[in-house]
């Protein structure tokens, strides 16, 4: 699963996928950090983003399956010590994204 912020777009696509999760993004850390920050998906932390497990749930799937696969994700993310509260650490990976509700 990722985090896609292109612009002031912020969206979560590849939402099948709970074995990967990163923030895929075009732009500089302070307009990353900005777009997080607005959708309330989550901040930057220097190279690294944070982001909201509240905003995850209400991004993704409601049912059941898709839930529990995302309470299995952030099980493993707090024994590895990527989860920091609410917010679920999240590498960055820059490059050409362009924005795709179809994989949501």
């Amino acid at each position: 699963m990722n985090v896609r912020v292109t612009g002031k777009t912020v969206e979560l696509v590849d939402t099948a996928d709970f074995h990967h999760f990163a923030v895929q993004a075009n732009a500089d850390n302070d307009d990353n950090d900005a777009a997080l920050k607005a959708s309330a998906a989550g901040q930057m932390r220097g190279e690294t983003a944070l982001i909201n497990s509240h905003w995850l749930r209400k991004a993704g799937q409601n049912t059941p399956e898709w839930l529990a696969s995302l309470d299995a994700m952030l099980a493993l993310a707090a024994s590895k010590g990527w989860l920091h509260g609410d917010m679920i650490q999240a590498h960055v990976q820059r490059g050409t994204y362009p924005p795709d509700s179809a994989d949501t």
